[in-house]
């Protein structure tokens, strides 16, 4: 974003506003305005004005499928409703415990639970296939449900496949779905539970699929995973989803497993995986991660939080002679998985696996990972081309003192690591890292052998890493603050506005005071501001872009704060009789 820089000392306008000893950020498109204009901006967006319904039937534990399936007389089987209502309907199901296997035959149908009553399918007694399953449909969308008690082996809670497009999955609980009943039971390849699994089989893409706050947990997985989007699957939303206390991988994006027959499609693709939570995916057999790409292309993981995994975020390519590519990782918070909170890189390139290119990592934030100090590090890389890491605050703890560890039978090609900050409890002089079987021992050694020129070797001031979860936040003396090269990041882990002061700031998380006009326009109302605290003289701050509020902000009494930033095409209006002091 373009910045214009000036001085202004003293202005005396129709209204006072004096500015002085300051530095003043206004984008080109900034306004500061000397009287009051009544501009309020917001980004609601409008409700629907057309006054149409679509056609509504209902399901309830008490109906009969014979019945009409309305409110008054409703279907008994949620299977009966999703095969016999219209297209451009909504079945609507009424509480209660439903033990039925459920296969959508309908397009541009949305299955819910009524009223946000509490509506269970349950598998008790499925002895084969999925839940609920939707094949070769267009505009499908499943809300609300929880879903239970799937137990054997390929056990499956929600099946999407084929050339199914514009399908949501939302709001649903998924847990107990294992490959058997017995914890105990030997684990091998052959034995899988899916809770959610989407199967791009067709040569024709399955497209435009979203998966949305949903909750997934307490799955026995065996050699599966928890969430997982297979295949030719081209655009797609991983959006908002919890997925915990499973044993084996969180989410994972997948290609080259020929679940396509065309090999040219056999690659989830052009996906957002974004605000997610992933923890406690974790097993004695797998070293498995919280997220994970395998061999998938063009996707962005961001604002996601993955802790207590065995792995945080790993991306690679198990398949010979393929790769893994266009992968962004940003804005992320990785902290306390057992092994490296970042791994990247074919494994065993080039007899053992494939390889990862033109992927960039950069604005994490990893803490304490490595807990079980298997000499794996906080980030991990094996083979990979073309890759940056950049802008991620590192900070290790593990008894190894061991920050990065780069191990193939080929040197990577074109791997930049550069301008992050580092931070290690034994200090610059004691670090360890390792490149291709060389250690290097204190940062000083590791800058000299041509790594990470710009990058800082400091304490990064977390806001407090002493409870659990840490605060990965910034405190206000941290070295990461404005730190940073631009990227292009407009947010961060919180979906806070970047930069607030004068550029990006390392890591995940922003610092700084911003207005969030969440109340009103009214400048003196702290629920207005990102602290919930009225800015005082001692601070700086930021007037974000208008799409980070509700409310423009106005001042109508004198206020005095140390700086100011006004982001692109905000508008601060000072009204008649006020002085806005900008300095010291």
């Amino acid at each position: 974003m373009c910045k214009i820089l000036f001085q202004v000392h003293v202005m005396q306008l129709k209204v006072s506003i004096l500015f002085f000893f300051f530095v003043m950020w206004l984008s080109p498109n900034a306004q500061i305005n000397g009287k009051q204009s009544g501009k309020v901006v917001s980004y609601n967006t409008p409700s629907n004005q057309n006054g149409n319904r679509s056609t509504e039937y209902f399901v309830s534990v008490s109906g009969d499928n014979s019945n009409p399936g309305t409110y008054q007389l409703p279907w008994k089987d949620i299977n009966y409703a999703c095969n016999n209502a219209t297209a451009g309907s909504t079945v609507n199901v009424m509480q209660g415990t439903y033990f039925e296997q459920v296969s959508v035959g309908v397009d541009s149908i949305t299955i819910q639970n009524y009223q946000n009553q509490n509506v269970i399918i349950d598998g008790t007694g499925v002895s084969t296939g999925a839940m609920v399953e939707i094949s070769n449909k267009q505009g499908v969308t499943f809300d609300g449900f929880e879903l239970q008690n799937n137990i054997h082996n390929d056990a499956q809670g929600i099946l999407i496949t084929g050339k199914s497009s514009n399908t949501t999955i939302k709001n649903c609980k998924i847990h107990d779905i294992h490959f058997s009943a017995n914890p105990n039971d030997p684990i091998n390849e052959n034995t899988n539970s899916q809770p959610l699994i989407v199967f791009g089989d067709s040569t024709t893409p399955l497209s435009h699929l979203n998966i949305i706050n949903n909750e997934i947990y307490n799955c026995r997985l065996g050699f599966s995973e928890a969430l997982a989007v297979n295949g030719n699957v081209d655009t797609f939303n991983i959006i908002g989803n919890s997925v915990h206390d499973v044993t084996n991988i969180g989410i994972v994006m997948i290609g080259h497993e020929q679940t396509c027959s065309d090999p040219a499609k056999d690659q989830a693709r052009n996906g957002v995986c974004k605000e997610n939570i992933t923890y406690k995916c974790s097993s004695p057999y797998a070293a498995n991660g919280g997220i994970y790409i395998d061999g998938a292309r063009d996707i962005v993981i961001e604002r996601n939080s993955c802790y207590q995994n065995i792995w945080g975020i790993e991306v690679g390519c198990e398949h010979t002679g393929k790769t893994a590519s266009g992968i962004t990782v940003k804005n992320n918070a990785i902290y306390r998985n057992a092994k490296s909170g970042i791994a990247l890189g074919g494994y065993d390139y080039p007899s053992g696996s494939g390889k990862i290119v033109n992927c960039i990592f950069y604005n994490n934030t990893l803490y304490d990972n490595d807990t079980l100090n298997d000499y794996e590090a906080e980030i991990n890389i094996t083979y990979a081309e073309n890759c940056s890491v950049t802008n991620n605050i590192v900070y290790g703890t593990n008894i190894d003192n061991l920050l990065i560890i780069q191990y193939s039978s080929v040197a990577p090609v074109n791997v930049v690591l550069d301008s992050n900050l580092y931070y290690d409890l034994v200090g610059a002089v004691n670090v360890e890292f390792e490149w291709q079987n060389t250690s290097y021992t204190g940062f000083s050694s590791w800058q000299a052998a041509g790594h990470d020129s710009h990058t800082i070797f400091n304490n990064p001031d977390f806001a407090d890493v002493s409870a659990f979860p840490p605060d990965l936040h910034l405190s206000a003396t941290s070295p990461a603050i404005d730190a940073a090269s631009d990227c292009g990041l407009i947010m961060d882990r919180d979906s806070v506005p970047r930069p607030l002061l004068n550029a990006n700031d390392m890591g995940a998380y922003e610092y700084g005071i911003y207005w969030k006009g969440t109340l009103s326009n009214d400048w003196s109302n702290s629920g207005n501001w990102s602290n919930n605290t009225v800015p005082d003289s001692t601070d700086k701050v930021t007037i974000p872009s208008p799409g980070f509020y509700n409310h423009a902000p106005q001042i109508s009494s004198n206020v005095q704060v140390s700086k100011i930033y006004i982001k692109d095409s905000s508008n601060l209006e000072v009204n008649s009789g006020a002085v806005l002091t900008v300095g010291e």
